[in-house]
């Protein structure tokens, strides 16, 4: 049992040092901050970008068919999903590739193999946030001669809102099927799930364009009014079109999750290697301070303190090193978080992240950078406690 003598004879001897005191906290506590920060960084990201893909790309659930189109008619389905109280909006989509040309004084520019989404602008405007990818334009133009196009798309054809281009796409029989269409729109968007690569024109065009039945679509984007009944609402459609797949957003991007999972657990890795890093220089610190109080701890044995007395000084050294560091790393880790909490910090040209201070992503950095500081105090107070009276008083 440590007593208030040994507690206070090793803040003593601790803060005699305090460069190295300061240094080593320091590096504990830098070890923390770390971690607590990509933790929550990219924890940031992955909430933002499933956000993002929810709010344009899969909705909260998408329902697909594994064998191909959707042969249930878009209005029979979308009836039917929306008579739920908990779905604020459902959209069929229809998802292909095309190629585009447009003409300019100095020549013909070509894009191709532009995915290419056929989409009901009404539906879609009460399911996703599209139109708010929209710098210029609005999904009500979207009429069957009529396409938007992604900004980067645009940018590399050199078309601007109000000039013509020529679509072409193929159907199912290997027909190609062209169409000259007014650019009404231009979409950009800084995050992952943008259409800045795409081309969005209306449902009842690309269904012309590609020969698919009327009323046939790739998939359904559903949006709920609450997030969190996705699981429910999830069976729901699923006991009434058993043959779809539906999927929660989590479900339909789980590459784009897995991914940034992988980059956590790197970055959590680096910040792991860190904490051992910090742990060496904890050892270090202290074998100094044991080599330069070898005086000191021969006085403290011809006294009578005992060896125990002696090994737990310095471990109450490693402890409040520990707790200096724990205690700086996680006000700062919290700070931060706060921070980015309360005000929207863009990342990748504009992207938000959904930042949710919980102080239980403190706990584990914290407690692995005070467990990594008393384990690196052994060694030293091993050490200091294993002097005799007589040889450490040689150093008078």
């Amino acid at each position: 049992m440590i007593t208030s003598h040994v507690f206070l004879l090793a803040r003593k001897i601790l803060f005699k040092r305090k460069g190295s005191v300061t240094l080593a906290a320091g590096a504990v506590a830098a070890t923390i901050f770390l971690n607590i920060f990509a933790t929550t960084v990219f924890g940031g990201v992955e909430t933002g970008v499933l956000s993002d893909i929810a709010d344009l790309r899969f909705g909260d659930l998408l329902v697909t068919y594994n064998r191909g189109q959707i042969t249930t008619p878009d209005y029979q389905f979308v009836r039917t999903v929306a008579s739920n109280p908990a779905v604020q909006g459902v959209t069929p989509r229809l998802i292909a590739t095309s190629d585009i040309n447009f003409s300019t004084i100095s020549g013909v520019k070509s894009k191709y193999r532009v995915e290419t989404i056929g989409i009901d602008p009404v539906l879609e405007g009460g399911t996703s946030k599209m139109n708010s990818t929209l710098i210029s334009g609005s999904l009500s133009l979207l009429y069957q001669n009529a396409v938007i196009l992604g900004a980067t798309v645009a940018n590399d054809l050199g078309v601007k809102r109000g000039e013509i281009v020529i679509m072409k796409m193929f159907g199912a029989d290997g027909t190609a099927h062209v169409k000259n269409l007014l650019v009404v729109g231009i979409s950009h968007h800084p995050g992952f799930s943008g259409f800045d690569e795409s081309a969005i024109i209306n449902i009842r065009t690309m269904r012309d364009m590609t020969g698919v039945q009327k009323n046939h679509s790739t998939s359904f984007v559903v949006k709920l009014k609450d997030p969190n009944e996705a699981e429910v609402v999830k069976g729901w459609v699923q006991a009434r079109f058993p043959k779809l797949t539906v999927q929660v957003v989590a479900e339909a991007a789980a590459g784009f999750k897995s991914s940034i999972e992988q980059v956590v657990g790197f970055i959590n890795l680096i910040g792991y290697a860190g904490m051992v890093a910090s742990a060496m220089g904890v050892i270090t610190i202290l074998t100094m301070m044991v080599t330069g109080k070898t005086r000191d701890v021969g006085v403290l044995r011809a006294i009578g303190i005992q060896q125990s007395e002696i090994l737990e000084i310095f471990v109450v050294d490693g402890a409040i090193i520990g707790g200096l560091g724990a205690a700086a790393g996680g006000s700062a880790g919290t700070l931060t978080t706060l921070y980015l909490q309360a005000y929207d910090v863009p990342i990748f040209g504009g992207f938000p992240l959904v930042i949710t201070f919980t102080p239980v992503v403190l706990i584990f950095p914290i407690a692995i950078g005070m467990i990594i500081s008393l384990l690196a105090s052994l060694y030293p107070a091993w050490r200091a406690s294993r002097y005799k009276p007589a040889e450490a008083m040689r150093y008078f």
